[in-house]
Formats: C-alpha cells, sequence, structure tokens
C-alpha cells in the first residue's frame, strides 16, 4: 500500500500517522457520532459512515501490526480485496444499528 493510500485513512479519520491507538479510537467515536445515518439526516451519511469505519479498521489494524499490508508483497489491491470489504460489512451493521447500541461496541 502506498503512504498516499495509508494517508487518505488518516486524514479520513482526521488525525496524523503519530496518533496513539486511543487518538485513534477517540477520533473515530466523534465522527461515527457526526455520521451515523441515526444522528445525521444527509443523503450520503450511510456513506460516509462506512469509509470511516474502513479507516479506522485499517488505521487500528496497522496500528496493531495485524495489517499485512506490511509486507512488501501485498499490494492495495490485495489488501481491498481481502479486507475492505469486511471492514465496510461491518461498517453497515453499524450504520444500521441504533446510534445507542453502536455506541456499545467496541
Amino acid at each position: 500500500m502506498t503512504l498516499d493510500k495509508i494517508e487518505k485513512y488518516y486524514q479520513i479519520l482526521g488525525i496524523n500517522s503519530k496518533s496513539t491507538i486511543n487518538e485513534v479510537k477517540r477520533a473515530y467515536r466523534k465522527k461515527a457520532f457526526e455520521l451515523h445515518p441515526d444522528k445525521n439526516n444527509s443523503p450520503d451519511a450511510g456513506e460516509r459512515f462506512i469509509l470511516l469505519t474502513e479507516a479506522y479498521e485499517f488505521v487500528i489494524n496497522h496500528k496493531n501490526g495485524k495489517s499485512i499490508v506490511q509486507q512488501e508483497t501485498y499490494s492495495y489491491t490485495d489488501w481491498q480485496k481481502e479486507e475492505r470489504e469486511r471492514a465496510r460489512q461491518k461498517a453497515r451493521e453499524y450504520a444500521e444499528m441504533e446510534f445507542e447500541k453502536f455506541k456499545q461496541t467496541d
């Protein structure tokens, strides 16, 4: 994955690459509150929420050392095929939850 792609995820979350895991989580919760379809009536809120959750999943996994993207042979395209859809599915589930139940998730 190129640095540009990784930086895009940090920008979506409104943080920088030096942010701690707790700062990442805090930024995600704050933006999730703004974008969750229960709280935001904008027609694109659901898709923006899904993209936010995708970014969060990637950054958390990357910071925890769980991202296989760190291997040089693993491309962004490979990650998209294997991880992106998983992250987006999780985000879809969160978007369909009532906001109060979403707040109780990890």
